[in-house]
């Protein structure tokens, strides 16, 4: 899967990812259905071809100007709009109800449901061109089919249901597969993740990380002295001081046990070490079960090229620096600011 792009919103490389996945069958299937509305020339005539050469056209006029004019969503709906006009128009060219190119709009839909998934529209969409179809068929004096109109029409609104089902498990088991069950938090895969990203954007562009890592005091004698459960409930009221203490949650990261990672990069105006004493002062006013609770801090930064390995490294040797010290403190650069 390609890295994202300097300034790319979330939903953009989403797209984006989505389009270079199935691009080329895209493109082969506009390929093919232009060719085969001009071999029909002779009995449908000119209008025919032009409606079933229009998701070529679309592909085409996306790529050289909407992409860069609108953006990539912009440019991604007119291409499944102008897909849908196409598969509407040439089907009622094409003899409506009676075409085989009547079951093109659950297909349409289905192509619109992958690219977006959050909008309920597009399982519309596919019924809509089923209506438009069949409507015209009927101003026409067309008879019209019955089972032939519903089987259509329930098609055509399934298969894009059935794709945003299929999409809406997929983003459950990826959540699933980088949250924390326990604390909420990011697991370690997603600060991989992070830190890969991370590095890639920091050869493109100059920038600053920091990293703050943070281990609770004495956790083993928690678990050790008032069991795994009163210690998962220590581990969660923890994180939700982390949580609640910075402002983005996708800055923070339980990295495997007791110890958790808050990662900040250029744009987020804020002095790390002045950030982990607050997480301190926070995490120290906790009390589970009458335990109380006290984290130790360590906090490193680096810049342009960013080697996060040597930044982690770093941060966690001033964290094993704030247990030596005794435990309960923040161990950083004094001076380095985001």
């Amino acid at each position: 899967m390609s890295s994202g792009r300097v300034g790319e919103s979330f939903d953009d490389r989403r797209i984006r990812e989505a389009e270079e996945a199935i691009g080329d069958v895209v493109a082969l299937t506009a390929v093919s259905i232009a060719v085969l509305g001009t071999a029909r020339i002779g009995a449908n005539g000119w209008w025919f071809a032009l409606t079933m050469s229009m998701p070529l056209i679309a592909i085409g006029l996306r790529k050289i100007v909407l992409d860069r004019w609108l953006g990539i969503r912009a440019g991604a709906a007119f291409m499944v709009t102008a897909t849908a006009v196409a598969a509407a128009s040439s089907t009622i060219l094409d003899g409506g109800m009676a075409s085989p190119g009547f079951y093109w709009g659950g297909i349409v839909a289905m192509l619109g449901m992958a690219l977006f998934p959050e909008s309920r529209s597009m399982l519309a969409l596919g019924g809509l061109i089923t209506i438009a179809v069949t409507t015209a068929d009927a101003l026409m004096g067309q008879s019209i089919n019955v089972y032939e109109f519903f089987g259509a029409f329930i098609l055509a609104v399934a298969t894009p249901a059935t794709v945003e089902r299929i999409v809406g498990l997929e983003r459950l088991h990826r959540a699933r597969s980088v949250i924390d069950p326990l604390t909420g938090c990011l697991n370690r895969r997603a600060l991989d993740h992070r830190a890969t990203e991370i590095e890639e954007r920091s050869q493109q562009v100059p920038m600053t990380v920091a990293v703050i890592n943070a281990d609770i005091d004495h956790f083993k004698q928690v678990n050790d002295r008032h069991g795994h459960d009163a210690g998962d409930r220590v581990l969660a009221e923890v994180a939700y001081e982390l949580r609640k203490g910075v402002d983005h949650f996708d800055s923070v990261f339980r990295a495997g046990g007791e110890e958790f990672v808050v990662v900040l990069s250029s744009g987020q105006t804020i002095d790390p070490v002045a950030l982990a004493e607050r997480l301190r002062v926070a995490i120290e006013g906790i009390e589970v079960d009458g335990i109380g609770v006290t984290s130790s801090f360590g906090v490193a930064t680096g810049q342009s090229p960013v080697v996060m390995s040597e930044v982690f490294r770093l941060a966690d040797h001033r964290l094993y620096e704030a247990k030596a010290a005794g435990r309960n403190l923040v161990v950083g650069p004094v001076r380095d600011r985001l």
